[in-house]
């Protein structure tokens, strides 16, 4: 599924091709024409994101639109029109890094504070029974987030196995 601003991100891709073989032409700004190619190339992939794609790579795209709308002033100021429409809808969009990250600081700071002087047994797993239809529900929710490419196969496959096993 595009986004709402595919035709935007289609629009600056050939601003940005056609603002590339012009100055390839000129010789001495080829390396300007070869980063204009590469700005085109990416907004191509752009415009064939969901908005929740866009949402997790929008500080690429910021800084792709404002390459443009330096390099192909006045005209490039169109690649800032999609940058505005992406928005998060209150979504946090963490990357594997950030989420390392994250953990690690967690933990280190659970370290610190607790020092339990007795110490405790670790909480035992409880097996929750879920109800089928529920499960069906969060089935279909993974299927739906892994085609939009918010979550890997293998971590659909591991939960959808989660689930399976909780059935009645």
């Amino acid at each position: 599924m595009n986004s709402k601003s595919s035709i935007w991100f289609t629009l600056n891709s050939i601003i940005n091709y056609l603002s590339g073989i012009g100055y390839c032409f000129t010789l001495i700004l080829i390396p300007l024409g070869i980063y204009c190619f590469i700005c085109a190339t990416r907004n191509s992939e752009f415009s064939k994101m969901s908005d929740a794609q866009l949402v997790a790579v929008k500080d690429k795209v910021s800084g792709w639109a404002i390459f443009s709308a330096i390099v192909n002033f006045p005209i490039g100021l169109i690649a800032l029109i999609p940058l505005t429409q992406i928005g998060d809808n209150g979504i946090k969009v963490t990357t594997v890094d950030e989420k390392k990250e994250e953990t690690t600081q967690t933990q280190s700071e659970v370290k610190s504070e607790a020092k339990p002087e007795v110490e405790t047994e670790p909480e035992k797993k409880t097996d929750v029974k879920m109800e089928n239809s529920e499960i069906d529900d969060k089935i279909n929710r993974l299927t739906e987030f892994k085609k939009e490419g918010l979550i890997s196969k293998e971590e659909y496959e591991r939960a959808v196995a989660e689930l399976k096993s909780k059935k009645n």
